[in-house]
């Protein structure tokens, strides 16, 4: 059952967490455990619509679409933002005051100062703590309440000011608002500060981070505000601080979907800012984002203030009745004199080569800015910073990966994208090989490629077979396990016919990188009864009308005549013509032959004589083809290439 409190049972639960802190160093605890928020029901419930109803967060499209294209499966992505800020982490320490809530709001504050004028310098914790009416600043508040605040002065106060030191940290408010406002070096907004949600709900995780890492791209500071259902909870994040470093990874969503419970001491809230993120390890469920607390050093174990907390979490996380457990927002807030930056342009393609390149910065004469590579592959060479219009060079390091990879670097704010390609595939083989010759016209062509290859861009427009520039009909396929894309022709090649396979740019790999120009080579068929028929034997398969009178294609005289036409009729342009001219005749010849014993009977006489003198010939290495013209003539009449492998009807 839910329970509502009064103002009197707000400061009942803030003086029992500060007597239990109390009682903790009484009882010799080595380490503070600091007030959390515990606002009541009512106030949970208005921060819970202030929450939602707040506008979206500017996100730079450009900055996000490098995001994307990077995927936040990268290695070695990383950004930081805590140098932006100037502090000392054992003096942003909030003690027994539960403004942690300043704390965060000022560090989005000082970032905006960073980003906007170049100026790195501490904001007051106490300017709000002494100024805020009605209840004071220890007993909680959130980003809206903030912003209010600060709209309502027109301008933030440097911690360098006398009366701006921290006083109120136990516990109690005081100082004067007066004393810490009058100041010379105060810093006047120029625009109304306005609270903007991060859209991390409804959302999948991935977008979620996305939206995350593009507000800090931008150069801007996450406000998270965080809640726990219970004092176990709150146990448990205390003993994640205090007794573990800041290497230390913590996982948020162990309590979605407990009721929270709003009684005194249990449920309660805190609010960090998140600076950076790092997806360096290969295993996503160890990328972290790089949160800034406000409670010390912790003695000493976390030398920076920090702590890292699971990227890949629940963002819908719930605790019943509030819907939503963590909140991500930012601050719009400009200052007065603001600096306006602009780059050359806003991205940058480069091959996979190693690589240098520049961009070019444009702003008032006395505006400094700073660049920050983002990613370890991307090295600033030159104008890491400067003060008025100014060049960024940069290296970009060799990518011997397939992939294509984006990196960042922020150059006054602004994201500056470099895309770099992967390396190309390329065709590690092919087959028949360039320059053949004497290929078979049955023959397929293949291309083995150097990595996997995406199979939906191996098609019959990227994979061709040409013949003086005409297509010739066929079929393309891929097989992924042994790299190999096939054209396969319909129908046999012509014999003697030099062909141009083509494979054109359009053929990409796995993850959509091409090749790096098209590819052509050619081959030329063997001349006419010269595929491999089953006569079987040298360069010309078997005869047909030879085997249909003797019954065999290792018939003795077979061979011979074989043999006459591969050594005397086909290495000449005259012979290879004579022979494809018979080899449209022969094969219905053949057929006759081969049903009629009598004629078989009456070919056999013929060829016998015929078949002797080719032997005798080849014997003694006849060197002319005019002195055996009646041979030759007789040979081609009797000798061809089969179209199948049928044997003849015997």
């Amino acid at each position: 059952m839910r329970k509502t409190r009064t103002g009197l049972t707000l400061l009942l639960s803030l003086a029992l967490a500060v007597g239990y802190a109390s009682s903790a160093f009484s009882q010799g605890s080595p380490k503070p455990r600091p007030p959390v928020m515990r606002p009541d029901a009512k106030t949970l419930e208005r921060w819970e619509r202030e929450y939602e109803n707040a506008p979206r967060a500017a996100i730079d499209e450009l900055v996000r679409a490098g995001l994307v294209m990077a995927t936040d499966q990268r290695l070695g992505a990383y950004l930081s933002l805590l140098d932006n800020i100037q502090y000392t982490p054992s003096e942003r320490n909030q003690g027994m005051c539960g403004n942690c809530w300043v704390w965060a709001g000022t560090g989005l504050l000082e970032l905006a100062l960073q980003s906007g004028l170049s100026i790195k310098d501490r904001l007051s914790i106490q300017f709000l703590n002494s100024c805020k009416t009605g209840d004071c600043a220890c007993g909680g508040g959130n980003l809206t309440m903030f912003a209010s605040f600060y709209n309502g002065q027109g301008f933030a106060v440097p911690w360098s000011n006398p009366g701006a030191a921290y006083i109120d940290n136990d516990g109690i408010c005081s100082g004067s608002c007066g004393s810490v406002s009058r100041y010379p070096t105060n810093y006047a907004f120029s625009s109304t500060l306005t609270v903007q949600t991060i859209t991390t709900t409804s959302v999948s995780q991935d977008d979620a981070i996305l939206n995350i890492k593009a507000i800090l791209n931008q150069g801007k500071g996450v406000w998270l505000s965080y809640y726990l259902p219970n004092r176990a909870a709150w146990d448990s994040f205390y003993t994640f601080w205090n007794n573990q470093n800041e290497m230390a990874l913590w996982n948020p969503d162990t309590y979605c979907g407990t009721e929270y419970d709003d009684s005194p001491d249990e449920g309660g809230g805190h609010a960090v800012i998140v600076v950076g993120y790092n997806d360096d390890d290969a295993d996503p469920a160890k990328h972290y984002w790089i949160v800034l607390n406000s409670w010390g050093t912790s003695g000493g174990d976390r030398p920076n203030g920090l702590f890292r907390m699971k990227m890949r979490m629940n963002y819908g996380c719930s605790m019943p009745p509030y819907t939503t457990a963590r909140r991500f927002q930012s601050l719009g807030v400009s200052f007065a004199g603001s600096c306006a930056y602009s780059l050359q342009s806003a991205n940058a393609s480069v091959s996979a080569d190693a690589s240098t390149g520049s961009v070019t910065v444009t702003t008032g004469g006395t505006c400094s800015w700073l660049a920050v590579s983002n990613n370890a592959w991307i090295t600033i060479t030159g104008g890491s910073s400067g003060t008025g219009n100014g060049t960024v060079t940069y290296s970009v390091a060799e990518n011997t990966g397939a992939k294509q990879r984006t990196g960042t670097i922020t150059i006054a704010g602004h994201s500056y994208a470099v895309t770099q390609a992967g390396v190309p595939p390329t065709i590690s083989g092919r087959s028949p090989t360039p320059g053949a010759a004497d290929v078979a016209v049955d023959t397929s062509v293949t291309a083995t490629f150097s990595e996997t290859m995406s199979a939906a861009s191996i098609t019959t427009s990227s994979f061709t077979l040409t013949q003086g520039g005409v297509p010739v009909a066929g079929a393309v396929s891929y097989n992924g396990g042994t790299l190999t894309a096939t054209f396969t022709p319909l129908s046999n090649l012509a014999y003697g016919t030099t062909y141009t396979a083509t494979l054109t740019s359009a053929v990409q790999d796995s993850e959509g990188v091409a090749l790096a120009s098209s590819s052509a080579w050619t081959f030329t068929t063997v001349g006419p009864a010269v595929s491999g028929g089953s006569g079987g034997g040298g360069g010309g398969g078997g005869c047909f009308i030879a085997t249909a009178a003797f019954g065999s294609a290792l018939e003795p005289r077979v061979a011979a005549l074989r043999g006459f036409r591969d050594a005397y009729l086909l290495p000449s342009t005259s012979g290879r013509a004579f022979v494809g001219l018979y080899y449209a005749l022969s094969p219905s010849l053949a057929d006759l032959i081969a049903a009629d014993e009598s004629l078989r009977a009456g070919t056999r006489a013929m060829l016998t004589p015929l078949a002797d003198a080719s032997d005798a010939l080849l014997g003694a290495k006849a060197e002319t083809v005019g002195m055996l013209g009646w041979l030759g003539a007789a040979a081609l009449l009797l000798c061809g290439i089969r179209r199948d492998d049928r044997p003849p009807p015997r």
